[in-house]
C-alpha cells in the first residue's frame, strides 16, 4: 500500500521501478537522489514494511527561491542606501573646499573683502580659519604699503618744495635768467 500526499497535486509520478528499487532495498536507511526530487526509505516493524517518503524538487526550493529572492531584493536596497550614503559624504566633505577654492580665486582677482564663514572644527576647518588669517594679514600689509606710499609721496612732495624754494631763492637763479 502506498500513500501519496501529492497525488492532487500536479507532480508527476514517480516510475514504479524507482518505487521497486527502494523498497528491495534491504539494506536498512537511505536515499535516492532523484531528477525529480529526493526518495527516503527506512525499514519498519522488523523488516516486514518500508516507509518511503519522497519530497518533489520545487518543495525543496520554494524555500530557497523565497530566501534568494529576500537576499537579492536586501542587496538592491543596501546598494542604494550605500550609494546615497557615499554622495552625501562626497557632498558634505567637497562643499566646504569648493566654497574655500572660490575664495581664493576671489582673492586672486584682488577682492579681499571675502573670508569663510561657516568654519568647521575639523582640518577643512584649519585651512578655513589660516586663510581667514592670511587674508587679515594681507589686508593689514596692504594699508601699510599704502601709508609708506602716501608718506613717501608726502616726502616727494615736501622735497621739491623745498627745492624749488631755494632755487628761487639763490642769486644765481637771477643771474641766469
Amino acid at each position: 500500500m502506498m500513500y501519496n500526499p501529492y497525488a492532487n497535486s500536479q507532480q508527476e509520478a514517480l516510475p514504479n521501478e524507482v518505487l521497486k528499487k527502494a523498497a528491495a532495498n534491504s539494506d536498512g536507511p537511505g536515499h535516492m537522489e532523484l531528477k525529480q526530487g529526493l526518495l527516503f526509505y527506512q525499514p519498519a516493524v522488523s523488516g516486514q514494511l518500508r516507509i518511503i517518503k519522497f519530497i518533489p524538487m520545487h518543495y525543496l526550493t520554494k524555500g530557497a527561491s523565497s530566501t534568494l529572492s529576500f537576499s537579492f531584493f536586501t542587496a538592491v536596497i543596501f546598494i542604494v542606501l550605500a550609494i546615497l550614503a557615499a554622495i552625501l559624504t562626497a557632498y558634505y566633505t567637497t562643499k566646504p573646499i569648493i566654497r574655500l577654492t572660490k575664495s581664493m580665486k576671489a582673492v586672486e582677482f584682488q577682492n579681499f573683502d571675502v573670508s569663510v564663514s561657516g568654519i568647521r572644527s575639523d582640518e577643512i576647518g584649519t585651512l578655513e580659519r589660516r586663510f581667514n588669517s592670511m587674508l587679515q594679514r594681507i589686508k593689514e600689509l596692504i594699508q601699510i604699503d599704502s601709508s609708506l606710499v602716501w608718506i613717501s609721496l608726502f616726502n616727494t612732495y615736501y622735497l621739491a618744495t623745498l627745492i624749488t624754494s631755494d632755487v628761487y631763492r639763490t642769486p644765481a637763479f637771477f643771474v641766469f635768467q
